[in-house]
């Protein structure tokens, strides 16, 4: 990714790996103030900054996270693809 991916002032002129997203092998991706891939094991991760109207998935209305966690929420669902908004989140 690149561009400003976090909200602490940190840009980069050049694509960089996400250090947090190392290990994952990811098959789709969804960003806009927020952000959630799609694992190829059907792991749904996401993260994003303060204030969120629950399209992160977990549950917890204006809550945020800046690193990519689990969203457990989503198990047994099969989700091919995810598409983002300014406050939502379409899987």
């Amino acid at each position: 990714m690149f561009g400003q991916t976090k909200r602490t002032g940190e840009a980069n002129m050049y694509p960089k790996p996400v250090q947090d997203l190392t290990g994952w092998n990811i098959r789709s991706v969804g960003t806009s103030n927020t952000s959630i891939v799609i694992a190829a094991d059907d792991s749904l991760i996401a993260w994003g900054v303060s204030p969120t109207y629950g399209e992160l998935g977990t549950g917890d209305i204006n809550k945020s996270t800046a690193r990519p966690r689990e969203v457990s929420s989503m198990e047994g669902l099969n989700i091919t693809q995810v598409a983002m908004g300014f406050s939502h989140t379409l899987l």
